[in-house]
């Protein structure tokens, strides 16, 4: 009996071991997505992907070079576009970087959950096993006392 309720506290304490490594894998998620969502905010809705900025950026600096603009206004705009694209290259990198770093997080945390799920189902059925021994035992108690009574009223009988 005794080993069987080591064998649930060890399962127990391996379950609270991996209940850790998920929140700390949580923790990172959330880190990461608050860094993607920061980056996104920096970088324009239609700009995003570094490859698209990179073609975007040649298509303006095309468009400056070759087309007469009608105003040094529209000048200033488009050389300032084209500035804040080329700013904006590093943290749309970053951002590309990040998702796949976030989803193999987010496998981590599935594989955890998966291991986390299978230790569950092992404590419940040695739980429930320990449970029908204590039933067995209490049982078997029960029958002692009752005997007990029955031989202590015999004794009390024949004196």
């Amino acid at each position: 009996m005794k080993e069987k309720i080591d064998g649930v506290k060890e399962r127990k304490e391996e379950k609270r071991r991996h209940l850790a490594d998920i929140n700390k894998v949580k923790d990172q998620i959330n880190a990461l997505t608050a860094e993607r969502d920061t980056l996104r905010k920096q970088l324009h809705r239609d700009h995003q992907d570094p490859t698209k900025i990179q073609k975007a950026i040649e298509e303006m600096e095309k468009r400056y070079k070759t087309t007469t603009l009608k105003s040094n206004n529209d000048e200033k705009k488009l050389l300032l576009e084209i500035k804040t694209l080329k700013d904006s290259l590093p943290a749309a990198e970053k951002l590309l970087e990040l998702k796949p770093r976030i989803d193999e997080l987010y496998g981590r945390r599935k594989e955890i959950s998966e291991i986390l799920n299978g230790i569950q189902a092992d404590i419940d059925a040695r739980d429930a096993e320990i449970d029908t021994i204590k039933k067995d035992m209490d049982e078997a108690k029960e029958k002692r006392a009752d005997i007990k009574e029955q031989v202590d009223k015999f004794e009390s009988d024949i004196a």
